[in-house]
């Protein structure tokens, strides 16, 4: 919590969640298994699904769309740089940010390099692709 990362992170999420927010280290997220294996700083937060992994799981539509503003925040308190693009399969909706935008070449082996991590290091034979 001294790091420069989660400083700044606080600050954007006590403003966004209006200090309903609480940190925990649950072991059973990829940051906590990225973190523990790498050191560096990494954070989740809520999304706008509610009871999730239940029966009763739900999502609140409003809250979703706080919480991409929130890494919207986070990103640009942190002087960071980076690109989104999603698109559903199914209705053709995208969601974009900073997508047109140049970034190295390098980027586009990450899905690569996290399919490794994981399979080799991290949850090894989990991946069965």
């Amino acid at each position: 919590k001294e790091s420069e990362f989660f400083k700044g992170a606080d600050e954007v999420l006590t403003e966004n969640f209006k200090g309903r927010n609480k940190y925990q280290s649950h072991p059973y997220t990829d940051v906590y298994a990225l973190k523990t294996k790498f050191n560096f700083s990494c954070i989740n937060f809520a999304i706008g699904y509610y009871q999730y992994h239940t029966r009763n799981e739900y999502v609140v539509v409003e809250d979703v769309y706080n919480a991409i503003n929130t890494g919207k925040k986070i990103i640009e308190k942190l002087g960071l740089h980076v690109g989104v693009y999603g698109e559903n399969l199914k209705t053709g909706k995208k969601y974009t940010y900073n997508n047109f935008d140049i970034y190295p070449a390098a980027s586009i082996i990450k899905l690569q390099v996290l399919y490794e991590l994981f399979q080799n290091y991290i949850y090894p034979s989990s991946l069965n692709i």
